[in-house]
């Protein structure tokens, strides 16, 4: 669906509207502010640029121009390209990020070099969509994109590690004395297929969910393609965490861990509750596959998982 968005020339001024095609329902409540790093002429961390004519250079400044709880957004321009100085924070309630472009080629956030350069979201109600995610350098000790906020949406976006990210891509961490609820991953894309010379493995788990001393809520994990060398599963939650009505539905998931032991494409602890339906496994193991999909306390139906090494496959439950 086409849109047409007003875009100031200053922030708070609206000139004519600009046709553009960010994903459907995003009618800013607030300003818009455009990212495009390629644009090296006119583009600059500054206050009065964020225009289409004259964008910020970066996320993580367009990030503090905005205001909470005003429903600003950030569209971002397919040719950006962002390799951050240190941990992006966003602390803003109420904020879209979107990335223009095909779902799971918008523009490219670099987690590189040793440091830490995750997104960490510890707002509210805080939408990211097609962003692409690449840590190219050493492995990265947190993630790609850390939840510490509720209501929050992460859709479209292409993660792909070519190194470790330890605490996996997407890491939903419910920090001590909170509540992380209603969260929604859909539609993503996590992968190292087809990277060249990756050994190793890329963590616990590619879609994670922890939190020792708080609690998650109402989380809902849809349509994700998952593929990588996880030591435990493609979609893992930590023996410490407590969740509340978990959905994890219609995902394609591949754990390609080549060891003597079987690995997981689902794994649900059993202080969980919620429901695991429908979602396609694939893993390489040589032992028995029946506990590829770990439902615990949440109930299980259509599940389905195939053995890279024996060409055979179960449904989980058995029907």
């Amino acid at each position: 669906m086409i849109y047409e968005l007003p875009i100031a020339a200053s922030p708070g001024e609206v000139l004519a509207p600009v046709t553009v095609c960010p994903p459907k329902g995003l009618i800013p409540a607030g300003r818009v502010f455009w990212v495009n790093g390629a644009d090296t002429d006119n583009a600059l961390d500054y206050v009065g640029y964020g225009t289409l004519a004259a964008p910020f250079l970066t996320i993580a400044y367009a990030i503090t121009q905005c205001v909470s709880g005003r429903g600003d957004l950030i569209l971002v321009k397919q040719t950006h390209d962002e390799t951050p100085a240190s941990a992006v924070v966003v602390n803003v309630s109420r904020l879209t990020i979107a990335g223009l472009g095909p779902t799971w080629y918008g523009p490219l956030y670099t987690i590189d070099a040793a440091a830490d350069r995750e997104l960490t979201i510890t707002a509210d109600d805080v939408t990211v969509l097609n962003l692409r995610f690449h840590n190219g350098g050493d492995e990265s000790t947190e993630g790609a994109i850390i939840i510490n906020g509720s209501r929050v949406v992460i859709a479209g976006c292409n993660i792909f590690p070519s190194t470790k990210m330890i605490m996996g891509p997407i890491y939903i961490n419910a920090l001590t004395g909170t509540v992380v609820e209603d969260v929604a991953i859909v539609g993503n894309r996590i992968s190292n297929a087809g990277i060249t010379g990756f050994t190793g493995d890329n963590g616990d788990g590619g879609i994670r969910l922890d939190g020792a001393d708080g609690s998650i809520a109402r989380v809902l994990i849809k349509h994700n393609l998952v593929i990588g060398q996880y030591v435990e599963a493609c979609i893992y939650m930590d023996s410490d965490a407590t969740v509340d009505d978990v959905v994890v539905i219609d995902n394609w998931l591949y754990n390609n861990y080549d060891t003597s032991n079987g690995r997981s494409a689902i794994f649900i602890q059993n202080n969980a509750t919620g429901a695991i339906e429908r979602n396609r496994g694939r893993v390489h193991a040589s032992d028995s596959i029946t506990y590829t999909v770990t439902p615990a306390d949440c109930s299980a139906n259509q599940n389905y998982v195939t053995n890279d090494l024996t060409k055979s496959g179960i449904l989980i439950p058995a029907a």
